[in-house]
């Protein structure tokens, strides 16, 4: 009976790849610490956000006071933190009435 071993190969993570092509070792990796990251900021000072609030913040910048959509369990967290967020949202059964409304308050109040 013969004993076989087997080897693992090492494994490579897409930083040390990137690392590797381009010969530059100020590519920041998410193992980085948050003072490379940040600028200086410490992990008590950084703060971390979703997409769901990117989403609010540019409605909020561009003036979006009404958001007409259906409703749906993707988006259920969207729509209650629009709703924190002062943004109103108007839900339709079907995408096509709720285009139809929008277009109509767009229309109407001469907003996007």
């Amino acid at each position: 009976m013969a004993l076989v071993t087997a080897t693992k190969a090492p494994t490579t993570t897409a930083e040390d790849t990137l690392k590797a092509k381009t010969g530059a070792a100020n590519v920041i990796s998410p193992a980085d610490d948050a003072s490379k990251i940040a600028g200086g900021e410490t992990n008590a000072q950084a703060q971390e956000t979703d997409g769901f609030q990117l989403v609010i913040d540019a409605l909020k910048l561009n003036g979006i006071d009404t958001i007409f959509g259906l409703p749906g369990i993707p988006i259920t967290d969207l729509t209650r933190k629009l709703q924190a967020a002062g943004i109103r949202m108007i839900s339709f059964r079907h995408e096509q009435n709720a285009g139809y409304a929008a277009s109509i308050a767009g229309f109407m109040t001469q907003k996007p």
